[in-house]
């Protein structure tokens, strides 16, 4: 079979705060793929912020929001600014 890409993306809905664990833990058994996984919603904005601690990157939006939680390049870069 052909490979098509180096990446895989599992995107879902948060409800609550501990959909974030679920999502996250994917993280520890794909060890060998690169993984980009988070929820949506304002219940998964913080696993869009630790998915770029386990995995390759996140999505932002350069200035309106294009999905439900998501950050723009300023929120962002005002989170990471003391980093």
């Amino acid at each position: 079979m052909k490979k098509i890409s180096h990446n895989i993306k599992i995107v879902t809905t948060a409800n609550s705060l501990q959909d974030n664990i679920k999502i996250l833990s994917l993280y520890e058994k794909c060890d060998d793929i690169n993984l980009i996984a988070f929820a949506m919603n304002e219940y998964g904005r913080m696993s869009r912020l630790l998915c770029m601690y386990f995995g390759p990157f996140t999505y932002i939006s350069t200035n309106k929001q294009l999905s439900l939680g998501q950050f723009n390049m300023n929120e962002l870069k005002s989170l990471f600014k003391n980093q």
